[in-house]
């Protein structure tokens, strides 16, 4: 404890001594100027911006493969890949995926070869170059000529026309245009060299304790007079530092700038912190700045003008440890630092700045404000802002231990306290720390040395173990793990974040208004003004602080309802009397509307209130949602429209149908939205597609910073301050400022996708260039490289193949895809990238084709075809010869079977003719005797004016038939069709014939319906008919007619068969009954008579249906009822044979060519 009170009297003592500023120790270069502070506030905060403070943007990468040994080099390729050198060989990382490339030998410093795709590499005794082959795989070449003993190449320089490599015993000279080996000087046994310098061409060698010499021309080395210092230091790096000078860094943490002549002090004012830290190594990053890491202190970003350090990469800015192994940079800048953690980006060029590394928050971030130049968070733990840090403090810290494991428990591998002694002195820097990284470097890069039982980074207080006691015998196995430790510091450290001793309770929203910031948290309303802190509302859940238009007046949404603040006589005063009486529910959102209206909105419901003159609420409105959604809403107002955003939906008000609507302004149906934040009334966030989306009314937000929200995982706020600055609170809990910074451009040309290798499915590699090779449906895996390192796993692929498809594919994640290709041909296989900002590659591809196999080549066709056509006229003269001799034999057998066969149809035919004859001549003599059965038509001239009969069979007799008598003046007249025609109609029209004139006999009376009452029962009586269901169903229609003129009456019954009766142009139809002479299920039904009054000159017909059913036509359909009925009356008015000629002629018209399908029997009757 003594050395911390010693040091605590120093700072006391010289506080306010300006020799005392300049020389004091540095513990972090960011802050080599001293600013008075009082009461744990800035007293002079114009000073210092505090709110320009942050630190840079670091991406931390872990190793993905088994690679935990140091890193010695790093280097970035021709296609942006990134390599770096470790003792299992090279590492090549493009952003997303690793892989480890093992060498012969231990690469130790790398260099990039101008305008090839070359990389110079140093090794252990060996050197040469990596360069990949077609396939898109390094490989090394080793350079070095057997004779020659390089010792270990830690040093590689390059100018117009050589190459030199250097080691501490040997400095060889190549050729550059061809890497041929020129010249070689080897040190002294007792002089070795001891640091390389270049000045453009001029080549220059430190040799231990005698000086600098030139290379001359002719081999010569030639000694450069300089100051006696850096004889006996060591040149640990040299970089170009401006036109003129290169910058030296030595083992004394010294820096020199050296133009081949003098060698001068360069002076930076973080001296003792690279003296404390011990120099290990630098790089050039631009014209205005370098870097120089340390073993202990991390890495420092410099300015070259003004010498001071521009950032502090470290523990306490976020960098995983503070041992740095190498350093390099990449094309954008960006500067790499490799550790025991494995490796971290630097983009410190990117306007992004970092708050959370800076110690003293608690709890998880909700809200940031900045506020009277200083910075504001609102935690789950209270207000915290952004200050220096006043006089000597005890803050904790964290430092990686390596622990023992040992029975399941972890403990620290120290000997127990008994022997364990503190040294209380000042930590003075050892010189074993520089020794064990010159050891990586020559011995085959072994670890640095470890102490008996314990490593930890270097503390303030040594460790000494009692040799003598061993901890344990037993093996032991290490972990690595962080350990709180606590460490004092003074006020230089820089920032820290300080507690708001007023306010206990979780913050969640920081409002600044008018010089007064609000801060709403989950136990009442502060509000801080003048670095004071008073309490506005006690034990009240504050949910929003609205700022309202109406000019010093502010709401407040709560869980007990709606608050109005005032500003009454300088201080804020709270009116509740605003809230309506019947309003006690959990208000969550708020918005002003013309200064007369309130919306508020809480759990499900939405309401409007009038605000009246005395500053009175009353509820006019309550509103729902649509769709039922029961959600928390938030009310903004956007371009003077009120907006209402649930989770998933946005509704808009509409005053015309005073609705709470769906709303499709801010953002069109195609997007979808994933994430929406509205911390400020003036500007809203959407996160749609993958895309941060703003409007506001107030702040310019340009399109860098809204690419640059894409670097965050879930984001959680989003706020932004007068000056355009974007502050952002991740899913990670960190803090992040992103500048305006105009000139920055995200959006460059610098991002490219490459092939990075092609195989099939057995694992063999391909060139990249083209592929060519014989046919055989296979598989083939395409992997894209596009570097990118803001953030990891951040790029999306898309690929397409010209010849297979037509369009790219979608966007995806997997860097590879798999091509299927069945078919010869030739293909171009186009692939690129996209990342966070939306910036696309330029396309790149690679020719593939399949060679088409000899069988379908064009020759092979041809060939095919000839001998096909060939073997087809060979086989065709066989089977014909073979043919012939079958068909001649098949003509003899043939012949003589059609002889005899001829013979015997002869006389077959000559019997059918016979008999034919003689049936033939049956049906002829009985068509005569139906004929004669039938009574001849002239009956009718005894009655009747005029007549006709058609009388058409089908075949030779008919199955239909006509029946005239005549009784006491009555003349009967009858159509009938029997079932079926020819043969078999002609026997059941017999049938009809006698029994028609056997009825008409015997009645005295005649009546129409009655002799087809008694017609019907004679033949079912005659033909046995039972009804049974497989009994057939043999009868006839009919159509009968009793004419008698002295009364001048018409009698008519019909089976199915109608009567047409036409007067004038006018027909009447009677209809028949629809059941026939026979048998059927109505044969116990009557038949219905007509009886009608007729006039000379009427007409009447009765007919069969033959011609009705007849097919013919243009459409080959029936005649039908109508068209008979239409034709009857187009030849009214002619006489009865002219009528029958013309429905003779309309018959065969309509017939045409068809078959007739049954007989046909009409009569016409003229009175």
């Amino acid at each position: 404890m003594k050395n911390y009170l010693f040091i605590s009297i120093l700072l006391i003592i010289g506080i306010n001594s300006k020799l005392w500023v300049k020389k004091q120790a540095i513990t972090n270069p960011d802050n080599s100027k001293i600013i008075g502070v009082a009461n744990g506030h800035i007293e002079n905060k114009s000073a210092i911006d505090i709110l320009g403070t942050g630190n840079p943007f670091i991406t931390n990468y872990n190793f993905e493969l088994d690679a935990n040994d140091q890193i010695w080099a790093i280097i970035q390729d021709k296609s942006g890949a990134m390599l770096f050198g470790s003792k299992n060989g090279l590492i090549v990382f493009d952003g997303r995926e690793w892989d480890m490339i093992k060498m012969p030998y231990v690469p130790l410093v790398m260099a990039y070869l101008d305008n090839t795709d070359k990389i110079l590499v140093g090794c252990e005794n060996d050197y040469g170059y990596l360069e990949k082959d077609k396939k898109g795989s390094y490989k090394y070449i080793s350079l070095i000529a057997k004779e020659l003993n390089t010792g270990d190449i830690t040093q590689i320089e390059i100018t117009d026309n050589e190459v030199f490599f250097y080691s501490s015993i040997a400095l060889i000279q190549l050729t550059k245009s061809n890497l041929g080996y020129k010249n070689s000087w080897y040190a002294g046994r007792k002089e070795p060299y001891d640091g390389l310098i270049r000045i453009k061409n001029q080549i220059f060698v430190k040799v231990k304790e005698k000086g600098i010499f030139k290379i001359g021309k002719g081999g010569a080395k030639k000694q450069i007079t300089t100051n006696d210092n850096i004889d006996t230091e060591s040149i640990l790096f040299n970089f170009s530092f401006s036109e003129k000078n290169t910058l030296i860094g030595t083992d004394s943490s010294k820096l020199y700038l050296f133009d081949g002549k003098e060698l001068q002090n360069y002076d930076v004012l973080f001296k003792n912190y690279l003296y404390n830290n011990q120099l290990i190594n630098g790089i050039n990053l631009s014209d205005t700045m370098f870097a120089l890491s340390t073993i202990t202190g991390g890495a420092i970003i410099v300015n070259k003008k003004t010498g001071d350090a521009q950032y502090t990469i470290n523990y306490q800015s976020g960098l995983p440890d503070d041992e740095i192994y190498a350093i390099g940079k990449d094309k954008s800048g960006a500067l790499w630092l490799s550790h025991e953690f494995g490796i971290s980006r630097v983009n410190y060029n990117l306007p992004v700045k970092t708050f959370l590394s800076y110690p003293g928050m608690e709890g998880r971030l909700i809200d940031v404000q900045t506020f009277d130049s200083t910075l504001y968070v609102a935690t789950t733990q209270g207000l915290f802002y952004l200050d220096t840090l006043t006089d000597l403090k005890e803050i904790e810290v964290y430092r990686k231990k390596k622990l023992l494991v040992n029975n399941n428990k972890t403990k620290l591998d120290v000997a127990p306290s008994e022997n364990i002694t503190i040294n209380e002195k000042k930590t003075v820097r050892k010189k074993s720390l520089l020794q064990k990284w010159k050891d990586w470097k020559k011995k085959r890069l072994e670890k640095k040395q470890q102490a008996e039982n314990i490593i930890t980074e270097p503390l303030a207080d040594e460790i000494k173990i009692d040799e003598k006691k061993p901890v344990s015998t037993n093996e032991k196995k290490y972990k690595t793990k962080y350990v709180k430790e606590k460490k004092y510091v003074n006020q230089n450290i820089g920032y820290v974040f300080k507690k708001n001793d007023s306010i206990n309770s979780k913050c969640r929203q920081l409002v600044p208004y008018k010089g007064y910031l609000f801060v709403a948290s989950i136990n009442g309303l502060y509000v801080i003004h003048k670095n004071k802190t008073k309490t506005l509302l006690q034990n009240t859940y504050i949910n929003q602080i609205l700022v309202s238009t109406e000019k010093n007046i502010i709401y407040v949404a709560t869980n007990q309802g709606v608050v109005m603040l005032y500003f009454n006589k300088g201080k804020w005063e709270a009116n509740k009397s605003i809230k309506p009486i019947n309003l006690n529910d959990n208000i969550l959102s708020i918005i002003d509307d013309n200064d007369k209206f309130l919306w508020l909105a809480s759990n499900d419901m939405v309401y409007k209130l009038e605000i009246d003159e005395n500053n009175k609420g009353e509820i006019i409105g309550v509103y729902d949602l649509p769709g039922n959604i029961s959600d928390n809403v938030l009310i903004r107002k956007i371009q003077n429209k009120l907006f209402f955003l649930s989770s998933k939906q946005i509704f808009q008000y509409n005053p015309k149908t005073d609705k709470i609507e769906k709303s499709h302004q801010l953002l069109p149906d195609t997007l979808a939205i994933s994430k929406y934040i509205f911390t400020q009334p003036s500007t809203g966030w959407f996160k749609a597609s993958n895309k941060w989306v703003n409007f506001g009314d107030y702040y310019q937000i340009n399109e860098t910073q809204l690419a640059i929200l894409n670097i965050f995982d879930k984001i959680n706020n989003i706020k932004v301050d007068d000056e355009g600055n974007i502050w952002v609170i991740d899913g990670n809990i960190n803090l992040y400022k992103i500048l305006p910074a105009n000139n920055f451009n995200i959006f460059s040309n610098e991002f490219r996708g490459f092939f990075k290798e092609i195989k099939d499915e057995t694992g063999k590699k391909f060139p990249l260039n083209k592929i060519k090779f014989d046919y055989q449906p296979k598989s083939f895996t395409f992997t894209i490289t596009a570097p990118f390192y803001i953030k990891q796993d951040a790029i999306k692929y898309q690929y397409r193949i010209e010849g297979i498809m037509s369009d790219w594919s979608d966007w995806r994640s997997r860097p590879d895809f798999e091509v299927f290709v069945a078919r010869p041909g030739k293909f171009i296989v186009n692939v690129r990238a996209i990342n966070i900002f939306g910036n696309i590659s330029t396309s790149q591809k690679v020719f593939f084709e399949i060679k088409a196999p000899f069988w379908m080549a064009k020759w092979f066709y041809v060939l095919i075809a000839g001998i096909t056509i060939i073997i087809i006229i060979l086989i065709v003269i066989l089977i014909i010869k073979k043919r012939e001799r079958k068909l001649l034999k098949v003509k003899i057998d043939l012949e003589n079977k059609v002889r005899d066969r001829t013979l015997e149809i002869s006389l077959q035919k000559e019997e059918i003719e016979h008999k034919s004859k003689e049936i033939t001549d049956s049906i002829n003599y009985a068509r005569n005797i139906q004929r004669a059965v039938m009574p001849p038509i002239d009956i009718l001239n005894e009655t009747v004016s005029d007549y006709f009969l058609i009388n058409k069979p089908r075949d030779i007799v008919s199955g239909d038939y006509y029946w005239l008598g005549s009784k006491n003046g009555h003349m009967v007249i009858t159509v009938a069709d029997c079932t079926g025609h020819g043969v078999p109609g002609a026997f059941l029209s017999m049938l009809g014939l006698s029994f028609l004139k056997e009825i008409t006999n015997k009645m005295e009376n005649l009546q129409a319906n009655i002799i087809l009452d008694k017609l019907r029962k004679k033949i079912i009586e005659a033909l046995h008919q039972t009804g049974d269901e497989d009994e057939r169903k043999d009868g006839m229609d009919m159509a009968l007619c009793i004419l008698d003129l002295n009364n001048m009456k018409l009698q008519f019954a019909g089976a199915y068969n109608p009567l047409f009766y036409a007067r004038g142009n006018h027909i009447e139809v009677l209809k028949g009954d629809r059941m026939p002479i026979g048998i059927h299920t109505k044969a116990n039904v009557p038949f219905t008579g007509y009886e009608i009054e007729v006039q000379k000159g009427d007409t009447f017909y009765i007919f069969s249906d033959g011609f009705i059913d007849q097919f013919g036509g243009e459409q080959n359909r029936k005649f039908l009822t109508d068209n008979f009925k239409k034709l009857l009356c187009e030849i009214q008015g002619l006489d009865m044979q002219t009528q029958k000629k013309l429905i003779i002629q309309a018959f065969e018209i309509w017939k045409g060519d068809e078959i007739q399908i049954d007989d046909i029997l009409i009569i016409g009757v003229k009175i």
